[in-house]
Order: structure tokens, then C-alpha cells, then sequence
């Protein structure tokens, strides 16, 4: 090839190549629970704050299955924030643990497809 041709050639067209879901920044999915009591409250909380399916059905088994199943979320990193968890977590202290037990469990079975769960509860 001469210098001429080099010259004259279409460039190569560049694939934009589109971040990946994984390279994405987590979807924040914010729970305010300062007027939350009780189990029941905190899942409907839940259900409206992480946008769960209109199945779900209101107890520990079906939130676990509804994150697990993430049908409904297409993102593969998430961080789950409770705020204003004080009230709740002196009434009701096993709501909150068996929250994050749910969710801690079911990102250590999601980091093998590439899913990052990560929850984060603030006292204020």
C-alpha cells in the first residue's frame, strides 16, 4: 500500500462500546423508615421503596424471593439505604436483622452472576 491509498481510506469505524451493567454506578433504592413500628410496616415500606412486584406478598419469604427473583430490577449493583432506623430498631430490633440477614445472604449467592447488593442502615 502506498502513503496515498493510507490517505485516501475510509478510517475504521469505531464501536462505541456501552458501560456495562456492572461498571454502572449502584441504583440507590432509599427507605425512610421514621414512621415505621412494626414488621408489617417496615415491608410495605420496603415493597413501595424497592419497587417490588404487585405479588408480593407482605412476609419475609416472599421479600426474599422477590429480591432473589430481580426480574423486576434489571441493574446488577444496588444499594439499599434504611434511614431513620432508630425508632424501629429500639422497638422492634429483629425487623432490621432479619433484613440485612435476608439481603446479605442473598449477595453472597448474586456476587457469583455479577449482582451487587449492599445495604446500609443509618440510625438518623
Amino acid at each position: 500500500m502506498t502513503m496515498e491509498s493510507l490517505r485516501s481510506s475510509p478510517a475504521p469505524k469505531r464501536r462505541r462500546q456501552e458501560p456495562s451493567r456492572r461498571d454502572a454506578p449502584p441504583e440507590e433504592l432509599s427507605m425512610d423508615a421514621a414512621s415505621v413500628k412494626d414488621k408489617a410496616g417496615f415491608l410495605a415500606l420496603a415493597a413501595r421503596a424497592l419497587g417490588l412486584p404487585a405479588y408480593f406478598g407482605g412476609n419475609w419469604d416472599a421479600f426474599e424471593e422477590c429480591l432473589a427473583d430481580r426480574e423486576w430490577k434489571k441493574r446488577k449493583t444496588y444499594r439499599i439505604v434504611v434511614s431513620h432506623a432508630a425508632q424501629l430498631s429500639a422497638t422492634d430490633p429483629a425487623v432490621l436483622q432479619t433484613f440485612s440477614d435476608i439481603v446479605e445472604n442473598l449477595a453472597v449467592v448474586t456476587r457469583k452472576d455479577g449482582t451487587d447488593i449492599r445495604v446500609v442502615i443509618e440510625p438518623r
